[in-house]
C-alpha cells in the first residue's frame, strides 16, 4: 500500500527548525545559567532521543498492523461478497 503524502510538508519546515533551536537552546540556557552540568544536558538529550525513537517505532509498528488487519478484511468482505 502506498504512504499518503502531504502537499503542503513545506509548512512543516518553520515548525521543525524552531523546535530543533528550542531544544538545542534550553539545554545550552539551562548549563550558562548555572543550574546544570553539560552531562546533566547530554543526558536529557539522550533520554529524549531514545524516547523518540520508542514512540517513532511504536507508531509505525501500530500503522503497520492496522494496514493489515484493514487489508485482511477487505479481503475477507470480498471474499464473502463473491460466495454470496
Amino acid at each position: 500500500m502506498e504512504e499518503s503524502e502531504w502537499r503542503y510538508r513545506w509548512v512543516l519546515i518553520p515548525f521543525q527548525i524552531y523546535a530543533v533551536l528550542n531544544i538545542l537552546l534550553i539545554g545550552y540556557s539551562r548549563m550558562l545559567e548555572g543550574s546544570h552540568w553539560l552531562t546533566d544536558a547530554l543526558g536529557g538529550y539522550l533520554a529524549g532521543a531514545l524516547w523518540l525513537s520508542m514512540i517513532i517505532f511504536l507508531y509505525r509498528w501500530t500503522i503497520d498492523m492496522l494496514t493489515e488487519r484493514r487489508a485482511r478484511r477487505l479481503q475477507e468482505q470480498s471474499t464473502q461478497a463473491r460466495q454470496a
